[in-house]
């Protein structure tokens, strides 16, 4: 194996490890909402299993705001790109199909990689219960 193959995934290694060290549940995604990348913790606030790269993050983060009305990820993250930066909210919780509810600390950032209007983009959100 090539010696950069062997530091990439070394790099990629660490990094996983790091993400899935962490309490708070972290979801990467492309521009689009695809699930790239996704810790543990994540799993368990969702209440899934598993969870496929690719995967439309609107069809897992089912949201309700505290008039219990239906938050789109997608609404939240046009905020973000609105203002060019991170948004954090306190205000949304999360349904279970048993019907419980949590609520949920949501911290959105864009991610663009590599430099340009070119480049790959997406979304970091960190989910934190706060119930």
């Amino acid at each position: 194996m090539p010696k950069q193959t062997q530091k990439n995934n070394l790099e990629r290694e660490r990094l996983n490890s790091l993400i899935n060290s962490m309490n708070d549940g972290v979801v990467a995604t492309d521009k689009n909402l695809k699930v790239i990348v996704y810790n543990a913790a994540a799993l368990d606030l969702l209440d899934i299993h598993n969870l496929s790269a690719g995967t439309d993050l609107s069809e897992v983060l089912k949201l309700i705001d505290k008039n219990d009305q239906h938050v789109t990820i997608s609404h939240l993250l046009t905020q973000t790109t609105e203002t060019s930066g991170h948004t954090s909210n306190r205000d949304h919780r999360i349904k279970y199909q048993d019907g419980t509810l949590a609520n949920l600390y949501i911290s959105v950032a864009p991610v663009h990689l590599g430099f340009g209007k070119k480049s790959d983009q997406g979304f970091v959100i960190v989910l934190r219960d706060i119930t």
